[in-house]
Parts: structure tokens; C-alpha cells; sequence
């Protein structure tokens, strides 16, 4: 799949479209096939070094905490969702700007 990824923090010239693998849902969590992001201002402090609970070990990351589209899968435990469901999210620090097919 594709991702807007960074592996250190910067200026735009930092974001790179790279080609990662699909994830897998770990227990408690959901893959969600996006079909619309936001850009959040939190986006540009992570990118530029300026949000403190994302520090250098957890680079690269996928930037993006805004996303809307279906569940693909459901991790191990999760009982509120399935496959098919449309949901919205505000995600942790890694995440939306990515895709697949």
C-alpha cells in the first residue's frame, strides 16, 4: 500500500510516498480502508518535531490522525465493529495518510 511517511522530523520536504505493508489489526483494533482524511494541525507539529508524545524512536511513522471509510478487518476482542461498517476516527499519532486497493 501507499503512505505519506516521515523519518525525521522537518519542513514538507520531509514527507516521502512510500510503499509499506497492509497492516494487520492487533487485538482491540480495527483495519480501516480509508476513503477520506482530514489534515489536522497536530499533522504538522508530529512532522516538525513539535508534538511531545511522538519523539524520534517512533520514526518512520505514517502522518495523517483524521480518517473516514470500511472496516477491512477486526483484530482479536473487538465486538463493537465488523467488516463492511463505515466509521470516522481521529487516530493516535500514526496513521491515515495511506491507501490501498
Amino acid at each position: 500500500m501507499k503512505a505519506i511517511r516521515i523519518k525525521q522530523f522537518g519542513g514538507p520536504q520531509v514527507m516521502q510516498l512510500t510503499q509499506v505493508q497492509v497492516p494487520e489489526p492487533k487485538p482491540g483494533e480495527v483495519l480501516v480502508k480509508n476513503f477520506f482524511v482530514g489534515i489536522n494541525p497536530v499533522d504538522y507539529k508530529i512532522r516538525e518535531g513539535q508534538y511531545p508524545q511522538v519523539t524520534t524512536d517512533e520514526l518512520p511513522l505514517t502522518l495523517g490522525r483524521e480518517v473516514a471509510g470500511l472496516i477491512e478487518e477486526v483484530g482479536q476482542g473487538v465486538s463493537d465493529f465488523k467488516k463492511g461498517d463505515r466509521v470516522f476516527a481521529m487516530l493516535d499519532a500514526d496513521g491515515a495518510y495511506a491507501e490501498y486497493s
